[in-house]
């Protein structure tokens, strides 16, 4: 019983130490990639409303799902049988 006491806290420590990780693999790769706005990252650590800029050059370009119908909605059906 011992075990399944301690296996629950690790865990738990491992699923914050996975948070905290992806977080700040995030953080380097997009600084890395140039792409990182300090001012947005600044004001949503504060807990600030962050507003999307429609000319952010990672949003370009990507539009609602429906705008993009899959291949057999485009007349590019497989061959069946």
């Amino acid at each position: 019983m011992l075990l399944f006491g301690i296996d629950k806290f690790m865990s738990e420590c491992r699923a914050f130490t996975n948070v905290c990780g992806n977080s700040l693999a995030t953080l380097v790769i997009a600084r890395w990639e140039g792409v990182l706005d300090r001012e947005k990252l600044r004001l949503a650590l504060a807990g600030e409303p962050v507003e999307a800029d429609p000319t952010d050059e990672l949003l370009s370009g990507v539009g609602h799902p429906a705008e993009h119908p899959p291949p057999a909605a485009a007349g590019l059906a497989l061959p069946v049988g």
